[in-house]
């Protein structure tokens, strides 16, 4: 049986191979004033690899901070059981299915941290969690990325993550918008037609 191919995040990540073809956005829910705001304020546009012909129906930015994590500590990261697949390939899975307009799981794949109001939203896979905010529907904005079991090892820690992305949004004000400031995932994504 042959080795299965490696996946990267070839977009955020700077590199690696292209296995499939990368998706232009799709016109309902591409906000091409967001997207110029976050490229003007320096985040970094993830480009899924979908299937041929299948548009983006999501969008995912990157701070610098989030992509320095991902080059530097994710390809570091090991599995907490083999079955589930590197770090990697799960944050490459997660994102390929938020970008493709996949049904998100409230709670176990994707809720906002408390305090509410601070509008931090965690987007989870099962070794990895991925932190940042929505400005507009379907765009999400990723600050900071954190090995679970770290993470669990001290809850106190979720408490700085919040601290931590707030202060980074603030300072992207007024370049780009602030947090829709909803806690429901429908007021925040919207799934694809199929």
């Amino acid at each position: 049986m042959a080795a299965p191919k490696k996946r990267y995040l070839t977009q955020l990540t700077g590199g690696g191979p292209h296995n499939t073809w990368s998706a232009p956005p799709e016109v309902l829910t591409f906000d091409e004033t967001t997207h110029n705001a976050c490229l003007q304020a320096g985040l970094e546009n993830y480009t899924p690899t979908l299937r041929f012909g299948r548009r983006a129906w999501r969008y995912v930015y990157g701070s610098k901070a989030f992509v320095s994590w991902l080059k530097c500590v994710l390809p570091t990261m090991t599995a907490s059981a083999p079955s589930r697949g590197t770090p990697l390939s799960q944050v490459d899975a997660k994102l390929t299915a938020f970008c493709d307009g996949a049904q998100l799981s409230y709670g176990t794949g994707i809720h906002p941290l408390d305090p509410i109001a601070n509008d931090v939203w965690e987007l989870k896979t099962a070794d990895v969690r991925l932190f940042g905010w929505f400005p507009v529907v379907n765009h999400f904005v990723i600050d900071v990325g954190r090995d679970a079991s770290w993470l669990h090892e001290d809850l106190k820690r979720y408490d700085q993550i919040v601290v931590e992305v707030s202060a980074f949004r603030r300072s992207l004000v007024p370049t780009l918008a602030g947090p829709l400031g909803s806690k429901r995932l429908s007021d925040v994504v919207s799934n694809r037609i199929r």
